[in-house]
């Protein structure tokens, strides 16, 4: 089986305006056609719960899926509360997502994608604040997936990066019996220039990329300053042109 990501998700602080959880993806890889089915979750209130325990979650986080390759933005699917769907939890059961009460208002979507660029936006439905957790799981059939169908082959999230618990943490899961290479990178001063323009970005940030599946859990690789690094540019460079749907 074809290694791949199959779990990309970020937790983080969403606020309100422009500072809402905007968790970017893509659907697609060269030689790929068809449609891909994936589920995409906003946790706010599950975070509160036994095993996560957090304080200061979102209580009523509010999901839009949107493909954003469109001309205007097509908003594909909105969900303000799962409410126990038997879809959504099958789904959930099958690719390994963390279980949600029936009852609870985090939202959730389930959707058949042709490749392309997405993202899956989490804002307080009330517009109030907290943590929340945005996932996108590859919902393929079990033993079903072929090298020629879409894949996940992107993550991005821009969100407010703060200090001690309220980092950001994107967490990804390698699925498949073969290696997967992939390239990590955390933009703060780029956002400030040409095309981003934005405000208030992180001047100095700092990446850890951490093995969680090992006890105690192994710090793969940490960076501060990429430096202009050739095999990081080209890298950039060639997965921008191989991976575009």
């Amino acid at each position: 089986d074809l290694g791949r990501l199959t779990n990309i998700s970020c937790r983080a602080q969403v606020g309100t305006g422009g500072n809402i959880i905007i968790a970017g993806f893509v659907v697609g890889g060269a030689g790929t056609s068809g449609t891909q089915s994936v589920l995409v979750r906003g946790s706010g209130p599950a975070l509160g719960l036994a095993p996560f325990d957090l304080p200061g979650v979102l209580k009523d986080p509010a999901l839009t899926l949107t493909d954003v390759n469109t001309t205007p933005n097509t908003v594909i699917k909105t969900n303000t509360g799962w409410l126990g769907s038997p879809t959504i939890a099958a789904a959930a059961a099958t690719v390994g997502a963390f279980p949600w009460s029936s009852s609870s208002v985090d939202s959730a979507a389930l959707a058949s994608l042709r490749g392309d660029n997405y993202t899956a936006e989490i804002a307080g439905a009330s517009d109030d604040t907290g943590v929340a957790l945005v996932e996108v799981y590859d919902a393929t059939p079990p033993n079903t997936y072929l090298p020629t169908m879409p894949r996940l082959t992107n993550l991005s999230a821009r969100v407010q990066v703060g200090t001690g618990a309220n980092v950001v943490f994107a967490g990804f899961v390698i699925g498949g019996s073969t290696p997967k290479t992939v390239l990590i990178r955390a933009s703060g001063p780029a956002l400030s220039q040409p095309p981003f323009n934005l405000c208030g970005t992180l001047p100095d940030p700092e990446l850890t990329l951490t093995d969680v599946s090992l006890h105690p859990n192994l710090v793969v690789a940490t960076n501060t300053v990429w430096s202009g690094d050739p095999q990081i540019m080209a890298e950039s460079f060639q997965d921008a042109r191989q991976e575009e749907p």
